[in-house]
């Protein structure tokens, strides 16, 4: 079994790469083979409706990752045949509160049914409240109590990464 971890963050030491080494810690407990791709050591671009993507060696993320299986038949199926199971990590400097209030639940729930769709079956983690900053002083931030950031940190985000260590176990268990 191979699990592959993609990092859609610029740092990549922080809350989603730490969150994505745990998951492939999880995965490489069940014996998966494992590899963390930095996305932006890539040298890609968003869509631009150039179709490479349904071309031998085109490249892109998200809208590439789904659209190169995506048919253009009456139910838009799919032509991958091979279903894989995904996991969407989030790591979000916004509190838990505001992930309905604000409507992420919903817009990332159709990125869930996009991946379970097109790829197979697909669970998220919605990591909320992140510490973003090391210094909160040198940044405008002032919506944000620093203290209890830190707090959070020291408390919650180790529960989110044994989360994300279950995650990548569950995903590199055979069955679907």
């Amino acid at each position: 079994m191979n699990v592959v971890a993609i990092n859609g963050s610029p740092r990549k030491n922080w809350n989603t790469a730490i969150l994505l080494n745990k998951a492939l810690e999880g995965a490489a407990a069940k014996n998966a083979s494992t590899e963390l791709i930095h996305l932006y050591d890539l040298n890609f671009k968003g869509c631009v409706s150039c179709f490479a993507c349904k071309q031998r060696g085109g490249k892109s993320y998200i809208e590439r990752l789904l659209f190169q299986y995506l048919v253009y038949d009456e139910n838009y199926s799919s032509l991958n045949k091979k279903k894989k199971k995904t996991g969407l990590i989030y790591a979000m400097n916004v509190p838990e509160t505001m992930i309905k209030e604000v409507g992420y639940d919903l817009v990332l729930s159709h990125v869930e049914k996009a991946f379970e769709r097109v790829m197979g079956p697909t669970e998220s983690l919605f990591v909320t409240d992140t510490y973003q900053f090391s210094d909160y002083s040198k940044y405008v931030a002032t919506a944000f109590n620093a203290a209890a950031k830190l707090k959070r940190r020291e408390e919650v985000f180790p529960i989110d990464c044994e989360k994300a260590f279950a995650m990548g176990a569950r995903l590199a268990d055979n069955s679907l």
